[in-house]
């Protein structure tokens, strides 16, 4: 028996096989309901996992008169590999990460993770969602253990329930690395919350430390991630301004944004950051 039934097939990683013999009583299991029980973990006699295959058990039992009965069972070892695996690639195709998770559902209910995503070492983990309540997380570093550099990921999961049914789910997902700041730095936005009203709206002023020639290009998210507006500037110069619409001339509506900076220097260098802000309209 395994699990609690009967059974032909034993799988030594999921659980151990019960040897049940009814009616007979062996040392050390004298009592009770007349039923001997051993237990085999799978291992053979130098303690190693048995290869998958068939084998034979073979029962002996001998009486006070020294007679001795003998049955022999059948049964199949097998592996049935259960695994929800995490495998996260970059825009060239090449796998980064690959996480196993803790347990295995019966089923990819649901794969939700942000669109954009801030790793480094002051930043939190990524969470993957792949069930209610159920997630793994990603602490944003490649199988070297270092922190992935800023651009386009996918996130995919594969599922095997051992039924003999896989399913894979994925997205794509913007990470960016905050450990990355080379050449530019001190990244303000001001005012932050920025009340604007009907009759007068401020511009949000983003400012930061003046350095090397370039161009900077500040891209303005909602919280769906959905792009609102984009903000041209020159690097060295430290400041843009945005006047709080969008891509066609509307007012944004109140909330909260992000703010990704693209930064380039003449002498091809790239650099990424973000920051949040708020807009309360009155």
């Amino acid at each position: 028996m395994t699990g609690g039934k009967e059974t032909t097939i034993f799988n030594p990683k999921e659980d151990g096989l019960t040897i049940k013999l009814p009616g007979i009583q062996s040392p050390g299991q004298e009592g009770g309901d007349f039923t001997s029980e051993f237990m085999w973990d799978g291992m053979n006699t130098a303690g190693a996992t048995v290869l998958p295959g068939s084998y034979f058990i073979k029962l002996s039992v001998k009486d006070q008169y020294n007679h001795v009965m003998t049955r022999v069972k059948d049964i199949q070892v097998l592996y049935i590999d259960k695994y929800l695996r995490l495998s996260i690639y970059n825009s060239a195709g090449e796998l980064v990460q690959r996480i196993n998770a803790d347990s295995v559902p019966d089923a990819i209910t649901e794969l939700t993770v942000n669109d954009i995503a801030a790793v480094g070492k002051s930043s939190q983990t990524v969470e993957i969602q792949y069930a209610a309540g159920q997630v793994i997380k990603w602490d944003g570093k490649n199988s070297d253990g270092r922190f992935v550099q800023t651009g386009m990921y996918e996130i995919m999961l594969e599922l095997d329930s051992g039924n003999g049914f896989k399913t894979t789910a994925s997205k794509s997902v913007t990470v960016f690395n905050d450990e990355s700041n080379k050449f530019i730095s001190g990244i303000k936005i001001f005012p932050n919350p920025v009340t604007v009203n009907k009759s007068f709206t401020k511009p949000v002023n983003i400012s930061w430390n003046p350095g090397v020639p370039g161009k900077m290009t500040i891209e303005v998210y909602n919280m769906a991630s959905e792009l609102v507006s984009r903000v041209n500037a020159d690097l060295a110069g430290g400041t843009a301004q945005w006047n709080i619409d969008t891509f066609t001339g509307k007012e944004c509506t109140g909330g909260i944004y992000m703010m990704l900076l693209h930064a380039q220097t003449s002498f091809g260098g790239t650099q990424n950051a973000m920051a949040k802000f708020a807009v309360i309209r009155k």
